[in-house]
């Protein structure tokens, strides 16, 4: 499978991923499905199955896109894609990711981290 061009967010084993990139990568993917889990269930464990092109059309909703590999997936359930939608987390299994699948841009990424670390605030 192709590799995902991605930038460093910040925190260990969390990168950015743009919407076209993560769109493109799973367009060419044999999902025709792939479970979600909303985050925020009040301790309930409540997911569902979404087609391909609802998760396409969350993503073009979507205010931020990371991919989480290692223990910051491990913390989001096993879900390797998160996605901000209306200011909620919302977490997508597209499989194990690790770093050899990630082609990681440098470039930019200390600017992305301060405007990130800067919304925080």
């Amino acid at each position: 499978m192709k590799k995902l061009n991605v930038k460093p967010e910040g925190r260990d084993g969390i990168y950015i991923v743009e919407k076209d990139e993560i769109k493109k990568w799973l367009n060419e993917s044999s999902f025709e499905t792939i479970h979600n889990i909303p985050a925020g269930s009040n301790g309930m464990l409540i997911g569902a199955d979404h087609t391909l092109e609802s998760v396409i059309s969350d993503i073009d909703k979507s205010k931020q896109i990371a991919i989480l590999i290692g223990s910051a997936c491990s913390q989001n359930l096993g879900h390797s894609l998160a996605m901000i939608i209306n200011n909620k987390l919302q977490m997508f299994d597209i499989g194990n990711i690790t770093k050899e699948d990630l082609i990681i841009n440098l470039k930019n990424a200390k600017q992305q981290n301060t405007k990130n670390n800067n919304q925080d605030r």
